[in-house]
């Protein structure tokens, strides 16, 4: 499979941080976001194929710190960056731009910069979808990391029987919900499909993923049972390192 990680956006609630550096490049624990997302896929050499990046919002900078996180990252994996998106529609709007221009035609695995998860958990992930069919989200119980991520809720066997944006949940929400963590699988038939959808404004996965459970579509979840970290404010980059 393939991996496009998504780097192109403003990241606008982090304010002054990103007035002058995209979020990718900002540091946590040593290591910029990018070099944590890059590092988490160490390990499934065997199973990715080659990495996109795409880019946005101050392009040149991301390509540049990668260059210099390079010597430190030890990925046997092929990384490539994709033209800079002329015009940002949103995380699933990027990410449907972000498949054709890397020409993709098997499955993906498609990441966000705003989360980190442990080495070990991401191959897992990578592990449990290699010849999964549906689209799988890895999803996790601890809703207060990521108070922006969609909310999902399961039922049994573990598909997803809704998709609501965070806005529109209760503060706590009742047992059986989880929060979308950012890391999706695609497979070959969801890849073909995404590509041909177009979009007249911005639109993130939680303004998508609704519509497509109520049609009937099947999406499947991984539990993340661990701890990991979301950014979306300066406050974000005081947590303790995992």
């Amino acid at each position: 499979m393939d991996t496009i990680i998504l780097t192109g956006g403003r990241g606008k609630r982090l304010g002054a941080l990103t007035i002058c550096q995209p979020k990718a490049n900002l540091h946590f624990a040593g290591k910029s976001l990018l070099a944590h997302t890059l590092s988490a896929l160490n390990g499934s050499e065997d199973l990715i194929e080659r990495i996109c990046i795409a880019t946005g919002y101050r392009a040149e900078k991301i390509e540049s710190q990668y260059r210099h996180d390079a010597v430190g990252i030890s990925s046997k994996i092929p990384i490539t960056f994709l033209p800079v998106e002329p015009q940002p529609k949103g995380t699933f709007g990027s990410a449907m731009w972000a498949l054709r221009a890397a020409r993709m035609t098997g499955p993906c695995l498609i990441l966000g910069i705003d989360a980190i998860v442990a080495q070990r958990a991401m191959a897992e992930f990578i592990a449990g979808i290699r010849s999964e069919t549906h689209t799988t989200f890895m999803v996790s119980t601890m809703l207060a990391v990521a108070p922006t991520h969609g909310r999902i809720h399961l039922n049994g066997k573990g598909e997803i029987v809704e998709y609501r944006k965070s806005s529109l949940c209760a503060q706590t929400p009742p047992d059986g919900w989880y929060c979308d963590v950012g890391v999706r699988y695609f497979p070959a038939d969801f890849v073909k499909e995404c590509q041909s959808l177009s979009f007249t404004s911005a639109c993130d996965f939680d303004d998508i993923v609704p519509s497509m459970v109520d049609k009937g579509r099947v999406f499947k979840s991984h539990v993340l049972n661990e701890r990991w970290l979301h950014f979306a404010n300066s406050r974000d980059f005081l947590q303790k390192p995992l």
